[in-house]
């Protein structure tokens, strides 16, 4: 786990958070994301603030030319590139729970030309709708009993890897692969009584939830609707 502080203002992560070193008012968690989510997240991102009663502490950052996602216990945000200094003002006690993007990942989540979204934000169920809502549910129940817990980050962080995964790119072989997977389960839902679990062990899946990811993206229904439908 890596906590800024005001003396670590040489750190090249912190160039751009335009800080001033007297400001104690929060402290920042950063993570990198884990090898599989490489080719969509930068970092994550955790400030916890605590600010006096009646003050305000204004937080200005020069942003890096990429799209954010922020979930904070007062909104659930996806952030186009800011063209300026981006200015957040903290008051009370808060935090917020971050995904910084790398460029072009926007693009895959949204689908849309990014460039609409410059200098501007949306609500997160806008982009990624009811899984939006859901996530931004799930988040600010794993974050608000201990905001700076590192388990608390790292259980964050594996939500939002539930979710993005499913946005990640797939090469040629990798297309083959998933391809050959979900003929194969496409047979099996038709003609086995193995549960939805028991399918994703079988196929090599990592869990039960990449593969019904999977299988909705290509199919427009879950294993449990196909199962069913072609069952009746």
């Amino acid at each position: 786990m890596k906590a800024d502080t005001g003396s670590q203002h040489r750190d090249p992560i912190m160039r751009a958070h335009l800080r001033d070193p007297r400001d104690v008012s929060h402290t920042i968690y950063r993570y990198p994301p884990g090898a599989e989510l490489l080719p969509l997240i930068g970092r994550y991102w955790f400030p916890v603030w605590s600010v006096p009663a009646g003050a305000e502490e204004v937080q200005r950052v020069l942003q890096y030319p990429v799209c954010l996602l922020a979930i904070t216990t007062a909104y659930s945000r996806f952030y186009g590139v800011v063209s300026g200094v981006s200015a957040t003002t903290l008051s009370g006690e808060g935090w917020a729970a971050g995904v910084m993007l790398i460029p072009a990942a926007g693009h895959a989540i949204t689908g849309l030309p990014v460039d609409g979204f410059t200098d501007r934000h949306v609500d997160l169920a806008d982009v990624l709708g009811t899984v939006g809502t859901e996530l931004t549910a799930r988040i600010r129940t794993l974050m608000n009993e201990r905001p700076a817990a590192k388990e608390s980050h790292k259980a964050v962080m594996a939500a939002y890897e539930d979710v993005l995964c499913s946005f990640l790119p797939i090469d040629d072989e990798g297309r083959l692969v998933q391809r050959r997977r979900l003929h194969e389960a496409a047979e099996r839902l038709r003609d086995s009584l193995a549960t939805v679990a028991e399918l994703a062990f079988l196929l090599g899946y990592a869990d039960q939830a990449h593969f019904i990811r999977d299988f909705k993206k290509v199919v427009s229904l879950t294993p449990g609707q196909f199962s069913e439908q072609n069952r009746g």
